[in-house]
């Protein structure tokens, strides 16, 4: 039965073969007739992408030996390093994803073992990815001992770049990085490490620019990384700040937190909101901001209306009690008072063209319209059936009718950390949040210290403080008209 299964697989007709290989990897993969006839299956259908994913997936926990089938399906993804499905196939399949990486990292460093010497670089970007992404899969699942099988080869910096930024990726994943796990490789891959390190900083100093050396400097040792706090401010061009303020964010960089209260009111609408994620998720920087508002040094009304929800209830005392004093003036009025007062704007004459700006203003980070913004919240970007009135109410009193799947939480982790955003998946293990600006935020359950519901909408109440009745009525006009805003509907239908 086993040798008629093989044959099966074998068969010249794809249909067949691809049911034969499917129903194999339905039951566990144990027969060594079985594994060397998907193998070998694998390793010939190169013009079926179909059928080479579904060898792969087939082929996950097959009791099969690691190296030759390591080999293989490093074979297949050299063939077809554009296929995201069959990576993600191959990803399920690998015994040791470490292993996968430094084979291609080994046949693109010099003549490929696969494929012919006269064309090595061929869709090298799409092999560096690869590359990246086993390294990372690795890190996050073996032992870190893997890096010292492959050290830093100076003379190729694109391919010790990806299998770095990928190592250090899933490092990070792990709440760890190479500084903490650095006892456990050898002298030689430290040194090795270091050097790299280094000659990144260099790089970077020499010509400042965003791109991959600022990303993999966010996980060099600290003496390397400080050369990114000098790129900040406002005298690097915005890109630049950004990224340099987002790779620092993401390792808690002691230093980071004080430059940008201290910088805060000079920042732009998006690096303010990136700062506010940043210093809110620490109660010492959080408190130092507040301080400076309650001092008048800094304006309150520079926090937007759903942070200042998360502060006047945060679950540190001195945090909650600054918060409500320093926003005690923009505390959200009544909302039938406030529905009431902005019922004019109903009648006024809008322009969508303007109100167009007043939701890339206001309403980018959680809502997309077209082109513009995010979807974290409900889609409002098919409104035409909907009222004016209606949707007055829906900014205004958001929780008049909230569906449950857009409540905000709010995660404290061990670390002290606050996270806000709406829950999207939980498994025994972790939970994952969207939060503002299309962010996913994923916490291992063993990390979490408080996962508590507000009961209300991810919208704030309050943004009455930020658009005048004219604005609302732009606005409203924008959410309803905006398809028409090409030319090709005459002006006064629109309203």
């Amino acid at each position: 039965m086993t040798r008629r299964w093989a044959q099966l697989i074998a068969d010249a007709d794809p249909l067949v073969s691809e049911v034969a290989v499917r129903i194999a990897g339905q039951r566990e993969v144990t027969d060594p007739l079985i594994v060397a006839s998907l193998l070998d299956r694998l390793k010939n259908a190169v013009n079926d992408p179909g059928l080479r994913r579904q060898c792969a997936l087939s082929l996950t926990g097959a009791k099969a030996e690691p190296g030759p089938l390591t080999a293989v399906l490093a074979k297949t993804l050299w063939d077809t390093p554009d296929d995201a499905l069959l990576a993600d196939a191959v990803a399920l399949a690998a015994p040791q994803p470490s292993q996968l990486a430094i084979k291609l990292v080994s046949a693109l460093r010099q003549p490929p073992e696969w494929g012919g010497p006269d064309d090595p670089n061929d869709r090298r970007v799409e092999r560096l990815q690869q590359i990246e992404r086993f390294a990372e899969l690795a890190a996050r699942n073996e032992p870190v001992t893997f890096v010292d099988q492959l050290a830093v080869n100076e003379e190729v910096e694109d391919i010790d770049d990806a299998w770095l930024a990928g190592v250090c990726r899933g490092l990070s994943a792990r709440r760890t990085s190479l500084s903490e796990v650095g006892d456990q490789l050898t002298a030689v891959t430290r040194e090795s490490l270091a050097r790299r390190f280094a000659k990144l900083r260099q790089k970077f100093a020499d010509h400042p620019a965003p791109g991959r050396e600022v990303e993999l400097l966010g996980y060099a040792p600290r003496d390397e990384a400080d050369v990114l706090l000098g790129h900040i401010g406002p005298e690097s061009p915005p890109a630049l700040r950004q990224q340099a303020i987002e790779v620092l964010g993401r390792r808690g960089h002691p230093a980071l937190g004080p430059r940008l209260v201290d910088e805060f009111s000079s920042l732009s609408p998006e690096l303010r909101n990136l700062a506010a994620g940043i210093i809110f998720a620490r109660a010492e920087w959080t408190r130092s901001l507040l301080e400076m508002m309650a001092a008048g040094t800094v304006s309150p009304r520079l926090i937007d209306a759903n942070r200042v929800r998360q502060l006047t209830t945060s679950k540190d005392e001195q945090v909650r009690t600054l918060a409500n004093t320093v926003f005690a003036s923009l505390a959200p009025a009544d909302r039938s008072k406030v529905l009431a007062d902005y019922q004019p704007c109903l009648s006024i004459d809008a322009d969508p063209t303007r109100g167009r700006e007043v939701f890339k203003a206001q309403c980018i980070t959680c809502h997309r319209i077209g082109e513009l913004g995010v979807n974290v919240a409900p889609d409002i970007s098919d409104s035409r059936t909907k009222t004016r009135d209606y949707l007055l109410t829906a900014i205004l009193d958001p929780n008049r009718a909230i569906d449950n799947n857009y409540f905000s939480y709010t995660v404290v982790d061990v670390a002290g950390v606050t996270h806000s955003g709406i829950l999207t998946s939980e498994t025994a293990t972790s939970i994952t949040l969207k939060q503002p600006g299309d962010k996913v935020l994923t916490l291992p359950r063993a990390e979490i210290e408080l996962l508590q519901s507000s009961g209300q909408s991810l919208m704030p109440e309050g943004l009455e403080r930020n658009i005048t009745p004219q604005q609302m009525a732009d606005l409203i006009s924008f959410i309803k008209n905006w398809r028409y805003l090409d030319g090709t509907v005459p002006s006064e239908v629109i309203r």
